[in-house]
């Protein structure tokens, strides 16, 4: 390593070490955000309202490490960042200027959420098997209280008014309070790394088993278990009272929520590994041959196809007029949602992670190894 290269990285490691905590002292309380992943319990993506297709850059700015298929956090004027080196930054809405990081010894796989002026946010630890969820106060910089979950979490967290619902990948569903209590705990003891949805007190995942589980909050008890599909490790998306959810073998189902009933199937040919999206008529998938498909949400007839010779992992935004997908092969795509022509594609010079987030006319996403785009845009 050269002279002047051991300088600059002796520089970068100083200035991390002297990077200091997230602190807000003038947070107001219950203002608007995107709070969680999807940004509801029941994961939206879908915004009715059209998009033009040019995004104007407002800021760019930098991380520690790399990023998972999760999302960023808004809540006012700040925005969350989780990152696979065990960090969550916090940055000025409208500027990027960093206002502090939260550090730790693992990986922070999913999206933080905010609850009032808390941050909660779950670790996987390096050398031990187990992930730590946080309660971090981000008007004192203090943590408040920390619960140990064993094994890891790689499925979101969901945030209700009456707590936080975490999924482990052992299969174990759990009840946390706001005050830093587990309330209860309940096994299925099957290898799960789909996240939960929850709509109503009932909460939906999938499992390495095929099946699909539909869990009482309310009654803390599984009111259906039911096999639908091979190995699933996508999320499901819900619609009405239908669910939606692919397999890895390119198989998507629909299914009835009530019981777990197949409604139709069809056969996209290969992984599906990310959310269907939807809008009142047609739900939009894609898998890991870069395929996105277009499908009616009652028939499950095709309605159009597109490949982008990518890999899609990652939810997409869904506008009025244009899917926005992102792409690990270095692409945001502009898609239409009537034909599925691909209108245009944004170049990046590594490969895009997170799923967008769309908060009063801005996008957020971020790229391997470390960089956050912030984007204006305009819709109508």
């Amino acid at each position: 390593m050269g002279f002047l290269k051991k300088i600059f990285v002796i520089l970068l490691l100083l200035f991390a070490g002297c990077t200091r905590s997230i602190i807000i002292e003038n947070a107001l309380v219950n203002r608007d955000g995107h709070l969680q992943f999807g940004g509801a319990p029941e994961r939206n993506f879908y915004y009715p309202v059209s998009l033009n297709d040019s995004l104007n850059l407002k800021w760019v700015s930098e991380t520690s490490g790399s990023f998972n298929s999760t999302s960023v956090a808004v809540y006012d004027k700040y925005v969350f960042v989780p990152d696979l080196a065990g960090r969550v930054y916090c940055f000025n809405i409208e500027t990027g200027k960093t206002i502090g990081v939260e550090k730790s010894k693992g990986a922070v796989n999913t999206a933080p959420i905010v609850y009032r002026t808390r941050l909660y946010f779950i670790v996987n630890e390096y050398k031990e098997s187990n992930s730590i969820l946080y309660y971090f106060d981000f008007m004192t910089g203090e943590y408040i209280s920390e619960n140990i979950i064993p094994g890891r979490v790689s499925n979101e967290i969901i945030k209700t008014d009456d707590g936080i619902f975490v999924l482990s990948d052992r299969g174990t569903i759990y009840k946390f309070n706001y005050i830093g209590m587990k309330e209860w705990e309940v096994q299925t003891r099957v290898l799960t790394i789909s996240s939960p949805i929850m709509k109503d007190n009932f909460i939906y995942w999938g499992n390495s088993n095929g099946e699909i589980i539909c869990f009482d909050a309310a009654k803390q008890e599984i009111k259906y278990r039911r096999k639908i599909a091979g190995t699933i490790e996508a999320s499901i998306g819900i619609k009405n009272n239908i669910g939606f959810v692919g397999d890895n073998k390119g198989r998507l189902t629909a299914f009835k929520l009530v019981d777990g009933n197949e409604l139709w199937s069809t056969n996209t040919s290969y992984k599906i590994v990310n959310i269907p999206v939807m809008n009142e008529e047609t739900l939009f998938i894609g898998n890991l041959h870069g395929d996105i498909f277009a499908f009616d949400l009652l028939t499950g007839d095709k309605k159009w196809h597109t490949n982008t010779r990518g890999v899609i992992n990652a939810a997409p935004l869904l506008f009025t007029n244009i899917l926005l997908q992102p792409d690990l092969n270095k692409q945001l795509h502009f898609i239409d949602v009537d034909t599925g022509a691909i209108i245009k594609s944004m170049n990046y010079d590594s490969r895009i992670r997170t799923s967008p987030v769309y908060f009063n006319n801005m996008i957020f996403i971020c790229a391997d190894k470390d960089k956050v785009y912030a984007y204006e845009v305009q819709t109508k």
